[in-house]
């Protein structure tokens, strides 16, 4: 399977269509949008792109009841959490859960957030990692360059690589092997 991540669009529906684009070069089954903005992961569905989303935290629907602030799915058998935080935040609802504490509790080997725009895999351990895509709100925001996340993983392996958008390069990647 392979998902294309996303995080912190801003209403920058340039670098959608881009990440768009990418997912279809990619041939990807699947796009994750980490938040902020929700709205903007629509193009994907109105486009027929499958699209699993959560919202962040400049977001109206963040306080929705109704929608999940976090999420557990699963691909080939990698329980993954996807929230806009990485941890708790003041924008909370009552009933949204600590992410750090699903993350420990929840068997879940990978945590996919947004929220500081920093493109960064970190290793927990040989089967646990935390994943931020970066953001693609603008060329450069908070100092890094504009970026997304490639996963690919099998029932075995789980290879997640960061890349930056405009040169393509690689920024970061880590495996989780069974």
């Amino acid at each position: 399977m392979k998902v294309l991540i996303c995080s912190d669009s801003h209403g920058n529906m340039s670098f959608i269509q881009t990440m768009y684009r990418v997912a279809q070069q990619e041939k990807v089954d699947l796009v994750i949008h980490c938040g902020d903005n929700y709205e903007d992961a629509e193009y994907f569905v109105e486009h027929k792109m499958p699209c699993v989303r959560v919202p962040g935290t400049w977001s109206d629907y963040y306080q929705n009841s109704m929608i999940d602030n976090r999420r557990i799915e699963t691909f080939e058998g990698w329980n993954c959490l996807l929230s806009h935080t990485p941890t708790v935040d003041s924008h909370d609802l009552p009933s949204d859960p600590d992410p750090q504490v699903w993350f420990e509790s929840k068997n879940i080997n990978i945590m996919f957030h947004g929220h500081t725009h920093k493109p960064e895999i970190e290793r927990l351990s040989p089967t646990r990692i935390r994943v931020n895509p970066g953001h693609i709100k603008a060329d450069h925001d908070r100092g890094y360059p504009a970026s997304y996340a490639i996963m690919t993983c099998s029932s075995s392996l789980c290879h997640i690589q960061i890349i930056d958008v405009y040169t393509q390069e690689l920024i970061d990647e880590e495996r989780l092997v069974r």
